[in-house]
């Protein structure tokens, strides 16, 4: 994030390189690199942002999960309003609107397999700025799945935001609709909490 923090995300990701050999001519087919692939990745998460740089840890280790750190340039994400930043505690994770449509349902809900996302964002404080007082807990569930956002200062200069949704395995009938979408409903306003930052010498000046 440029100017008001840095964030880092990790979470397990599937590589597959496409080669050349094959039928036809191997000019004619495309090759994928990973850096296109995450950024293609990147985009779709999140609108306008760009892939800067990443490194990819334990990848020779079985016994590990693979780890993926990106460097990111993230629009939409600082505001600044009367000499404070309002950053938001969500980059990549966020529900922008309630992806559960108000039509009646027909078919049920189900999760398969594990549905989990752990996001973690460190949001350091721009030189001459502090935090100000970090957000509430917030912490929401349904009968699908439960979903927590909380940002704590890490030290005088920085904060960190942990969001975690968790998905159960499990089929639930559509009847559950209105349970889920309300869910939804209180992840949308929760993933735009926005963590202040005010000028260092705000306390002081207020104190003439």
């Amino acid at each position: 994030m440029n100017g008001a923090g840095s964030w880092s995300r990790i979470y397990p990701l599937r590589i597959i390189e496409r080669g050349t050999s094959g039928v036809g001519n191997p000019a004619a087919v495309p090759v994928v690199t990973t850096t296109e692939r995450l950024s293609i990745a990147t985009e779709k998460k999140r609108n306008g942002a760009v892939l800067s740089s990443y490194t990819i840890e334990d990848i020779e280790d079985q016994d590990k999960p693979l780890r993926l750190k990106m460097s990111l340039q993230v629009p939409g994400l600082v505001t600044s309003a009367d000499e404070v930043l309002l950053v938001r505690g969500c980059v990549l994770t966020c529900k922008e609107s309630n992806p559960i449509s108000r039509a009646p349902r027909q078919y049920p809900f189900y999760v398969d397999r594990g549905w989990n996302e752990d996001e973690s964002v460190v949001i350091q404080a721009p030189q001459g700025m502090k935090p100000s007082q970090a957000p509430p807990l917030f912490s929401t569930k349904s009968s699908v799945a439960t979903h927590t956002l909380s940002c704590t200062s890490v030290d005088d200069q920085s904060v960190k935001c942990s969001h975690l949704f968790v998905g159960r395995r499990n089929r639930w009938p559509a009847s559950e609709q209105a349970n889920v979408r309300a869910m939804y409903d209180k992840i949308v306003e929760a993933d735009r909490t926005t963590v202040a930052f005010e000028r260092s010498d705000a306390g002081a000046a207020g104190g003439h």
